[in-house]
């Protein structure tokens, strides 16, 4: 009996392992957002469902990263995680739905467009004279790691939203942490769930600490009324506990470095009162302070942006 011959599966496709940047384009998001109000609401509404909106499948990949896109461009915000995760329609969205005023509706189009954090990277660098097509897609490929097809979808994306948003590079826009490229998802994007972020430091005891038989207060300094640090030790101080001591202050340091950026404001934020500012760059020299005025914005850093870090700008000293 012949044999039949069984015809070779087809190569599966690979994923496109690009950066994670938005989907669809601002404007194009921007119709979805509103497509989405119109459905849905003002209500929280589960995240799996949220297809209905576009006539698109629900959990459909379409669904998912017409969602994170949306989501990365600060339009919507998330809640919960997995199946319960909810989606609802942000400050930003909202506010840019109820607007009368076409002014109001430009600056919140001049914000979304520089949320996604690899939209703001390149504008950074290019701002309005983008290098021709060729140029680009070397930059993309060669040296952020885009495929042939990502960099060209990337590029599409880009230059649409900066052209809706009419950017110039007189706009700054706010990146908020919150939202952007960690929670991209489908195939420009992995899909990582919301983490919750421990205290920066210990809570404070309720009660005050008794001294215990054989124990002593080896130091105290007061700050001020109700603040001060107390040592109590025992027996005879040696190198271990003083190594111990040693690392417990390089914690505490660590913590306050913490707490100082939570304070501290990205480049592209808003100013939020006038004063003087102490810049920190990453990797590189630069400026380390500016003069800035509130509801103004603080500028971006490319050198900053292309190590994909953050400068960041702490206040110094307000002024009136």
């Amino acid at each position: 009996m012949a044999e039949t011959a069984v015809a070779p599966s087809p190569p599966k496709q690979k994923r496109d392992r690009s950066p994670s940047f938005p989907f669809i384009p601002l404007k194009t998001a921007i119709e979805r957002l509103e497509a989405f109000e119109k459905h849905f609401g003002r209500h929280p509404t589960p995240a799996n469902r949220a297809g209905a909106a576009w006539v698109m499948k629900d959990q459909s990949s379409q669904a998912d990263q017409t969602l994170a896109a949306l989501r990365s461009f600060g339009l919507v915000i998330y809640d919960g995680m997995g199946p319960k995760r909810t989606v609802s329609i942000s400050e930003d969205g909202r506010r840019y739905i109820r607007a009368q005023q076409e002014e109001i509706k430009d600056a919140v189009r001049k914000q979304a467009a520089l949320r996604p954090k690899i939209i703001r990277k390149f504008w950074a660098l290019w701002g309005e004279d983008r290098p021709v097509d060729a140029v680009a897609l070397d930059a993309l490929i060669l040296e952020n790691g885009f495929s042939d097809k990502g960099a060209r979808d990337f590029l599409k994306v880009y230059d649409d939203t900066v052209a809706y948003a009419k950017l110039s590079m007189a706009d700054k826009v706010t990146a908020d942490e919150d939202a952007g490229d960690d929670e991209l998802e489908g195939e420009n994007g992995g899909n990582r769930e919301n983490k919750v972020k421990p205290p920066l430091n210990p809570p404070l005891p309720t009660n005050k600490v008794k001294v215990m038989e054989g124990e002593r207060i080896a130091f105290t300094e007061e700050l001020e009324a109700g603040n001060y640090l107390k040592l109590i030790a025992s027996g005879d101080l040696n190198d271990f506990l003083l190594e111990a001591l040693e690392d417990f202050v390089k914690r505490q340091r660590k913590r306050l470095e913490m707490a100082v950026r939570s304070t501290s404001y990205m480049g592209g934020s808003f100013v939020p009162v006038s004063g003087v500012y102490n810049v920190t760059h990453h990797g590189h020299n630069g400026p380390t302070q500016i003069t800035a005025k509130k509801g103004d914005m603080f500028p971006l850093c490319g050198d900053c942006i292309s190590d994909e870090m953050e400068v960041l700008y702490t206040l110094a000293q307000q002024t009136s």
